[in-house]
């Protein structure tokens, strides 16, 4: 049996995994004023997406990829590659990217068979459409474990099985730099993050909130004054962890913006350390083009799979 792995654009794989796995990935628009960007998750293009970064204080929004986009690129592509193919999404809660997915199955089911038959395939194909429950970065861990029992031979039901048992301890924890542009993108989507109040005192005294991302609910868990200590504590913080001990042995670390100033961020030399010692692969990856639309630049982000827990 064929069996495949779908992402969305949303999700911050390498390019280099998704290359390796052979992972296919739905692409993602996003609109800016009079522009529109399709996020691919090509590097090239993200990066000069900073570079340039179009975006002004939260103006942009990303579109949910639509029925007829997801049943196109199933029938036309994924039904003749595969017999199997896991959905991944991003977070249902924040997205319509799963509830399309699910209506978009239905016609790919009903019509998949005549695809197949034109291009001299016999048996049935089937796909399984899951909410990641995750955000941007934290959708890989589900998506490598995914990957990695692909390549292992190991069967949809046993793959299905692990990811519901895995995707309720995915975490991950994001510290913005620039508040007026997450306040801003939140509004327009209708819920701010925090009071207009709070969000001025927060900005007099340089507090950076640290998000936490799980069982699809995102919110603030605290606030760290500076951006420099903020994301020196949150390594710290997944140095923590990963002593403690993780589902999986992959720890993910995001960032938004000039990619190579990744490893200069103090306290990244501790974490890869600790990384190192306890056998976990330690994942760098550039934050994609629906992350800093909706997060701005110069963002930090970690990603696990964990008991539960508290951030401290």
């Amino acid at each position: 049996m064929r069996i495949g792995l779908v992402i969305d654009a949303a999700c911050d794989l390498p390019a280099s995994i998704i290359r390796d796995y052979r992972i296919e990935v739905m692409p993602v628009a996003v609109q800016i004023g009079d522009l529109k960007i399709i996020d691919n998750n090509d590097p090239e293009a993200t990066a000069a997406f900073y570079r340039n970064f179009p975006v002004k204080s939260g103006s942009g929004d990303s579109l949910p990829t639509s029925v007829d986009e997801i049943r196109a690129a199933f029938l036309d592509h994924l039904v003749l590659e595969y017999d199997f193919v896991f959905f991944l999404t991003t977070a249902s809660s924040r997205s319509k990217i799963y509830d399309n997915a699910l209506h978009a199955s239905l016609g790919i089911i009903s019509e998949y068979k005549t695809r197949r038959m034109a291009a001299g395939l016999s048996g049935s194909f089937v796909m399984r459409v899951i909410d990641s429950q995750a955000l941007f970065g934290a959708q890989a861990i589900s998506a490598i474990e995914a990957a990695r029992m692909i390549r292992a031979d190991a069967t949809p039901a046993q793959i299905e099985t692990r990811l519901n048992e895995l995707i309720p301890h995915v975490y991950g924890y994001i510290v913005p730099n620039d508040l007026v542009h997450v306040f801003q993108a939140a509004k327009r989507r209708g819920e701010p993050p925090t009071g207009p109040l709070r969000f001025l005192f927060a900005r007099l005294l340089d507090v950076k909130p640290v998000l936490r991302i799980v069982r699809n609910t995102l919110g603030a868990v605290a606030g760290l004054r500076k951006f420099e200590h903020a994301n020196t504590r949150l390594f710290r913080f997944g140095v923590e962890r990963i002593k403690a001990g993780l589902l999986t042995p992959v720890f993910g670390v995001g960032y938004a913006g000039d990619f190579s100033r990744i490893e200069k961020i103090p306290g990244f030399a501790e974490l890869r350390e600790a990384a190192a010692a306890a056998s976990v692969e330690l994942v760098t990856f550039q934050m994609g083009i629906v992350a800093g639309t909706y997060l701005g630049k110069d963002v930090i982000g970690i990603t696990f799979a964990a008991p539960d827990h508290k951030f401290r």
